[in-house]
């Protein structure tokens, strides 16, 4: 997409400005433009002048040229080093043939350069990908590359050869469409391209089932969509039983909200493929969704079967979300103690505290450590916060740290997404209450502060000084739940104790005390 300058007195300049002159202010800023800069947009302003009714192309550089390149190349290879600067001046040349129709000598050019690189033989001076560095855009170099190389091939070798300079050019040009790539980048009509479909088809085909490591797939996914459809994908998933290409063909049908055929391609897919319990609740979440925009009876059986699969929060709240009363909610989380994974105490916490189990709640907090409370196991944010609520009367309300899953939830756009019930919908649902057990509520209190004390002295040993606010804070929330002279007592000796941790000692009076 086209950038426009957000200056609008300099797009009204720009406007004014004939041919005669945006060429005469081209020239003059170029020269001016950073060593990396110019070379991309010298290679653009060629290219865009290369079109079809302008009746102008480069002039090719010949073989002269691409026999210095070889040359060029082979000491570079000796040294295992090449200026940059050249790099781009032999790859601009390559870029000129290949507009000019002269396919023998670009795939010559593009060949001694793209390969060596690909293959680490020498280095420009990068610290990670050679685009760092060049100015010229190596993946589009790439990408010419195998156009010419199609060109350049015959009818019976083009699929073949294509094949090895996508795989050989590596990472400095990686395609992960070859076909889309292919037609964008090619200048005039590719001859014979049905016939190379064909060929490229059973060439990857049979590297994908030919028993050696097959890679993600994404190649022969892309042309058997091109050449079979929705059911070619459901082949080579069927047949590879790899979660790419079960997924590609899942997200095919979801896209086109065939949420029918959706529910069984995902249904069919978390138990046919050969990959871990991550993966397979992945689908099983698309069978979910698809069960919920269907409106389906089992969208309850779904979701648990996803939860049990790859057990989640997340997952945990979509499963009991679907219950209709506290009892239910309450049997079902008595049911999902079983299945919670040994480190998932963020989960535990919330079916403890959803069945009123105050005493192994508390003695979860107690055991949990001081530090790591954002992280997504980490039972303290659940159950601090339904304890304090609870022993000061208050409406509970739990407020967990953002995760990466609930940055991923904002972002689906319009997408539809499986509905995933707030958390506090759920404590609201199961009407807790405190127990009116003193005993039970001095345990409470106790794990409390033992939490809140371990929260601080973990922080201040490590020195997480962007956790120290939410410790003093937890502090500070356990006396004022007390609320007595023996609970500000005990804050004071906390705050006497790290008298010398001047941001803690700052953190403790933002958090009132």
């Amino acid at each position: 997409m086209t950038k426009r300058s957000s200056d609008k007195t300099v797009n009204a300049a720009l406007e004014a400005l004939d041919a005669a002159q945006l060429r005469e202010l081209i020239r003059e800023l170029l020269p001016w433009l950073h060593d990396k800069t110019r070379p991309r947009l010298e290679a653009l302003i060629v290219e865009r002048a290369t079109r079809p009714d302008s009746g102008w192309t480069p002039d090719s550089p010949g073989s002269r040229r691409a026999e210095k390149v070889e040359a060029f190349v082979a000491a570079a290879v000796m040294a295992s080093y090449a200026d940059s600067g050249d790099v781009d001046a032999y790859l601009r040349d390559g870029m000129h043939a290949f507009l000019a129709g002269d396919y023998q000598v670009a795939a010559r050019i593009f060949g001694k350069l793209l390969i060596p690189m690909g293959r680490a033989d020498f280095h420009v001076g990068q610290d990670g990908q050679v685009d760092d560095v060049l100015g010229v855009d190596a993946g589009l170099c790439a990408r010419q590359f195998a156009v010419a190389t199609y060109m350049t091939s015959s009818v019976e070798d083009r699929a073949r050869a294509v094949f090895t300079v996508m795989r050989d050019v590596g990472e400095v040009g990686r395609v992960l469409r070859p076909l889309e790539a292919l037609e964008q980048t090619a200048r005039e009509p590719m001859p014979d391209f049905e016939r190379f479909l064909a060929d490229w088809f059973a060439l990857l085909e049979a590297q994908a089932f030919s028993g050696r490591e097959r890679g993600d797939g994404a190649w022969l996914r892309e042309v058997t969509f091109r050449l079979h459809g929705e059911e070619g994908l459901a082949e080579v998933a069927r047949r590879s039983r790899a979660y790419n290409d079960y997924n590609a063909w899942c997200r095919l049908l979801k896209e086109r909200k065939d949420w029918a055929a959706a529910q069984a391609a995902y249904e069919e897919a978390a138990e046919r493929v050969e990959a871990d319990a991550h993966f397979r609740g992945e689908l099983l979440d698309g069978a979910a969704l698809a069960a919920q925009e269907l409106g389906a009876a089992d969208l309850s059986e779904v979701l648990e079967r996803a939860w049990k699969v790859a057990p989640t929060l997340e997952r945990l709240q979509r499963w009991l979300g679907q219950c209709a009363t506290r009892e239910e909610l309450v049997a079902h989380a008595e049911q999902a103690f079983a299945a919670v994974p040994a480190r998932a105490e963020r989960q535990r916490a919330l079916l403890l505290v959803l069945t009123s189990a105050f005493d192994e709640a508390a003695q979860l907090l107690e055991e949990a450590e001081g530090i790591g409370w954002s992280y997504e196991h980490h039972p303290g944010p659940v159950i601090f916060d339904v304890f304090a609520a609870l022993l000061a009367g208050e409406e509970v309300c739990v407020t967990l740290p953002a995760s990466g899953w609930a940055l991923r939830a904002s972002s689906v756009g319009d997408a539809p997404t499986v509905k995933t019930p707030e958390l506090n919908a759920l404590l609201t649902m199961a009407e807790l209450a405190a127990p009116e057990d003193e005993a039970l509520r001095d345990v409470m209190r106790a794990a409390m502060r033992r939490a809140a004390a371990r929260r601080v002295d973990e922080v201040a040993a490590y020195k997480e000084r962007d956790d120290y606010r939410h410790a003093a804070g937890l502090v500070v929330r356990c006396a004022r739940v007390e609320s007595s002279p023996e609970a500000e007592a005990w804050m004071r000796g906390i705050m006497e104790k790290y008298r010398r941790f001047s941001s803690l000692k700052k953190a403790f009076r933002e958090a009132g005390a």
